[in-house]
């Protein structure tokens, strides 16, 4: 194409040069030099343009298909379930709970999940949880209980509107940093996970207000724990705790604290200054 060019544009500089030779054959030669130079933008204009075919986007049934195929003892169940809260404008809440789930199907970033404020996946073998949950902004109240959960993801802590969060019974020994994050009043179950430190990152979480951490296997408590001043409900049971830290006594809005089945030996004396405690379990 290039020694096309150089030939044309040699040819019409030489026609220019010498008046002798016939207007008529510059005529034509300009003109066949206009065309070439047009046929070739046209190609590229052409090549630039031409853009393949996209894929078609998977029908959300054939996602659902697919995904149940290996839980095909619960299929019709879980459809249902799933068709009435993307169908439903009014419903809030998705339960997916007791359903034995390796996995999730890949339709969170769908725009109907903006309106999930209850999400309940309790009872099911989930080992990591998928980033399509982190388009779960709304979401108040998130039940994890009784699954294979090891780690949370850190965007866990974009869930600032959470009232309710429930980890009990998993493998988990850490809370993201994130989770500081949270800003309304909070109930965390960190329950039966068979952790023999605090969870990392407790004593961020300030505006917890019921914290359940029965059936681990503590030894003691984090000193930031007395951060935690706005706990009305904290359940410390069935661990091995064999003291209490200093930081304990900023609990004075504690309404309920069970202490039972650990390994103290001795209360403090400041406990007595829990006002307000209608239950406590030694």
């Amino acid at each position: 194409e290039t020694s096309k060019g150089m030939f044309f544009g040699r040819a019409i500089t030489y026609a220019l040069s010498y008046p002798a030779i016939p207007a008529v054959i510059t005529v034509v030669i300009v003109a066949a030099l206009i065309f070439y130079k047009f046929d070739i933008g046209f190609k590229a204009a052409s090549q630039v343009i031409e853009v393949p075919d996209a894929p078609p986007l998977q029908n959300i049934d054939e996602i659902i298909d697919d995904w149940l195929k290996s839980h095909d003892y619960s299929a019709v169940k879980l459809r249902d379930k799933i068709n009435l809260f993307l169908n439903d404008e009014s419903q809030t809440e998705l339960n997916l709970s007791h359903h034995g789930l390796k996995s999730l199907p890949n339709i969170f970033h769908l725009p109907q999940f903006k309106r999930l404020q209850k999400l309940g996946l309790s009872g099911n073998k989930l080992t990591t949880l998928p980033d399509g949950l982190k388009n779960l902004t709304e979401i108040k109240e998130l039940n994890l209980q009784y699954n294979k959960l090891t780690t949370l993801p850190d965007w866990i802590g974009n869930f600032i509107e959470l009232t309710k969060l429930n980890l009990g019974s998993n493998k988990l020994t850490t809370l993201p940093v994130r989770c500081k994050n949270f800003i309304e009043r909070l109930q965390l179950n960190f329950s039966f996970n068979q952790s023999t430190i605090p969870p990392f990152g407790i004593g961020r979480l300030t505006k917890l207000e019921e914290l359940n951490l029965r059936s681990n296997k503590l030894t003691f408590l984090p000193a930031d724990i007395g951060n935690l001043a706005q706990l009305v409900k904290l359940d410390l049971s069935s661990n091995k705790l064999t003291s209490l830290p200093y930081g304990f006594k900023n609990f004075t809005q504690l309404i309920t604290l069970d202490l039972g089945f650990n390994q103290l030996t001795k209360i403090p004396n400041w406990i007595g200054n829990f006002t307000l405690l209608t239950k406590l379990n030694l």
